[in-house]
């Protein structure tokens, strides 16, 4: 009888374990799937995209190596224009535009996907779905993925095309509410008329100039107030290498 008992319990638990290493792998599968598609679309160069979030509607038009990243509040129209070899920040209410010339300034070029739940090999998303859920939700009209990290980070995944419609992360929601690819035309992306705009915040960065403009911080504060959480850190970032290499230069000067 005892051995009845425990041949059941024996069974019992490794049901269990089939049952959590299905549903673990077929997690990893989904999140292995997700990352290869990251890749394709991170590539895509001819896209228009939607987005709503708490803060602002982002609108963006990608033709190859030219893209326009319009973001829109109540109280404001904010607009990046840019190229593989310059980017203009666009305060549409102030009537000014600042402009950044440099080989990196292709960095602001919009993507439709970004790399929020990234993974280079299978082991990676085995780790990831381990502390993930994933159940299903459909979000305007469309089957998806929900992988529930946590309360604080959720990702929304097309089932058909495991491009992602909507992000939770710490507080803030970012939704694909439209999407098209091939669609942009040379007219889409055009350069915005300037004429009545006052042009300042020049940033050259280039070898060949030296000075940094001292309205530098006003792109970092337009960069936070565009809802992308990377963007001000990357501002910073390149800004920080200008100066950086401006003081070295000088010094070099110096020595000389």
């Amino acid at each position: 009888m005892k051995k009845k008992i425990l041949k059941m319990i024996f069974i019992i638990i490794l049901i269990i374990v089939i049952i959590f290493l299905i549903n673990l792998f077929r997690k990893a599968i989904i999140i292995n799937e997700y990352a290869k598609r990251l890749d394709e679309y991170q590539k895509q160069t001819n896209f228009y995209a939607k987005f709503q979030t708490d803060k602002d509607i982002q609108e963006m038009w990608r033709k190859d190596n030219i893209g326009i990243t319009k973001y829109t509040s109540e109280n404001d129209i904010r607009t990046i224009y840019a190229t593989s070899n310059e980017t203009w920040m666009i305060f549409n209410s102030k009537k000014i535009a600042q402009k950044f010339e440099n080989q990196n300034a292709g960095a602001f070029l919009p993507i439709i996907e970004g790399a929020t739940l990234y993974t280079d090999n299978f082991g990676q998303a085995l780790q990831i779905a381990l502390k993930s859920q994933i159940t299903s939700e459909n979000i305007n009209g469309q089957d998806c993925y929900k992988i529930y990290i946590d309360e604080d980070f959720q990702v929304f995944i097309n089932k058909e095309n495991y491009l992602k419609i909507k992000e939770i992360n710490s507080g803030s929601t970012r939704e694909l509410i439209e999407y098209s690819f091939g669609t942009v035309k040379d007219d889409d992306v055009k350069m915005p008329n300037l004429d009545e705009y006052e042009i300042e915040g020049i940033f050259l960065m280039t070898n060949g100039e030296k000075e940094l403009n001292p309205h530098y911080r006003e792109a970092v504060e337009l960069a936070k107030a565009f809802g992308d959480t990377k963007s001000p850190g990357f501002v910073n970032g390149v800004l920080a290498s200008i100066v950086k290499n401006n003081e070295i230069d000088k010094k070099g000067e110096a020595e000389d």
